[in-house]
């Protein structure tokens, strides 16, 4: 599968419907994306990880 980064909204909903991907996995990348790629771009200044996976 293509990184979902890459990926629009409308093929993530895709994924999601279809059950190829869940919410918790979507989530769990989108965070692991952005702890990678924050550093350099300080584009978010608090992260809530933990609620955002609740």
């Amino acid at each position: 599968m293509t990184s979902i980064h890459y990926k629009s909204a409308l093929e993530l909903v895709g994924l999601i419907r279809s059950k190829a991907l869940s919410p918790m996995e979507l989530m769990e990348e989108t965070l692991q994306r952005i702890e990678a790629v924050n550093p350099a771009l300080n584009a978010f200044v608090a992260m809530r990880a933990e609620q955002a996976t609740e």
